[in-house]
């Protein structure tokens, strides 16, 4: 087989190549992961191999014309109808509304069954399908059923994503939109390519004219740059946190909790200006809940409340009889402690629910819980479940 290709389709396939193996290399980091949201890493990493493994089989149907070689033609790589569940699954984890219906995958695993059958079937069987099936009207069915399926999760997912964004909205949750604006932007700019390139061979077929070299080219580079910036921003925003169940107000500590308040000293903030910045501090709280953010530091609150490190650090100290470090992980801790009694969480790690509740490490997590509970994360879970 020879490949007789222009220079800008040696370009579109090499570059095309590049995005595929990113994604395939992305994918695996993201799959491998135990920081974060676990439940939006695995989509996303699955969104990226389902969409690499598709990308791989419009650059070998590019260079090598279908009917030549019914391997290629048949090989099993196109699962288009998981694209659309998988993004919806990881808009969905990424916004903390846990994990999908097994019913939308219904149809991705009921194709994936087809292409894995003939994909691996005799070649006498493939020639049969091809003349039989494939050509009258299954390769037009997938196609169309890949756009219908793909519309409706991209629709659904910016439905979502603006039903989420506030206004108000700052830090981490700012961060998470954004992302998830520019994902759905770059999803919807590949559906319109898909969409254009389809019109264009339908009407090529009509008036009896194949499709130009350049647009098939065109069409692997629109697919490559989507897989270049969803893979390497994908794996960047990882770790951005995603919001769960409402937080009540601040909790307070156990009582077996050790103490952590700093020794008394002189009131440095006037009674009213520190009752101002406290009901700040629980409106943020209750509102942007910050404290599922791991990078939180002091300086950073402060500054989304409006005050200084020193105001903030005196506002803790002396009005409220405690640390920053004790105020957050009071607040992590009473996270951690609603979600591991909620049944509806039980599918969560226990590990998950400790990173998702703003915790930086495992060790972290389970130190912290053990000092404000007198209990372990599992031991409390499973504390909870037997009530």
């Amino acid at each position: 087989m020879t490949l007789d290709l222009t220079l800008f389709e040696w370009l579109g396939t090499l570059v095309t190549g590049g995005a595929i193996s990113l994604a395939l290399g992305a994918a695996g980091l993201l799959l491998w992961r135990r920081q974060g949201s676990r439940a939006a890493n695995l989509a996303l990493g699955g969104l990226l191999i389902v969409a690499a493994l598709a990308v791989l089989y419009v650059m070998l149907i590019g260079v090598q014309p279908p009917g030549q070689n019914l391997s290629i033609v048949f090989a099993p790589l196109a699962y288009t109808l998981a694209i659309g569940p998988l993004l919806y699954a990881y808009v969905h984890a990424r916004l903390g509304r846990g994990i999908l219906h097994w019913v939308h995958a219904v149809l991705p695993l009921a194709q994936a069954a087809v292409v894995l059958t003939i994909g691996l079937a005799p070649l006498a069987v493939k020639g049969w399908w091809m003349g039989n099936v494939f050509s009258p009207w299954w390769a037009t069915a997938q196609v169309a059923l890949t756009v219908l399926s793909l519309s409706g999760y991209v629709v659904a997912s910016w439905r979502e994503v603006r039903a989420a964004a506030t206004p108000e909205a700052s830090g981490w949750r700012l961060r998470r939109d954004r992302w998830l604006r520019r994902l759905l932007g770059g999803v919807t700019l590949a559906l319109v390519v898909l969409i254009a390139i389809d019109g264009v061979d339908a009407l090529s077929g009509t008036f009896g004219v194949g499709r130009a070299a350049w647009i098939s080219a065109v069409e692997r580079l629109a697919y490559a740059l989507t897989l270049y910036a969803a893979a390497f921003a994908g794996v960047v925003q990882a770790d951005v946190r995603f919001e769960s169940a409402p937080l009540a107000p601040p909790p307070a500590l156990a009582q077996n909790a050790a103490p952590l308040a700093e020794p008394a000293r002189e009131p440095s903030l006037v009674p009213d200006v520190a009752a101002s910045h406290r009901d700040a501090l629980l409106r943020l709280v209750e509102t942007e809940r910050p404290h599922l953010d791991p990078d939180l530091s002091l300086g950073s609150l402060a500054t989304q409340i409006g005050v200084t490190d020193k105001t903030l650090s005196a506002l803790f100290n002396e009005t409220m009889d405690t640390t920053y470090t004790a105020y957050v992980n009071g607040l992590r801790v009473e996270e951690a402690r609603q979600r591991l009694a909620d049944p509806e969480q039980a599918h969560y790690s226990v590990l998950a629910i400790g990173l998702d509740a703003g915790f930086a490490s495992k060790s972290t997590f389970n130190r912290v819980f053990k000092e404000t509970t007198g209990h372990t994360p599992s031991a409390y879970r499973a504390a909870a479940a037997s009530e």
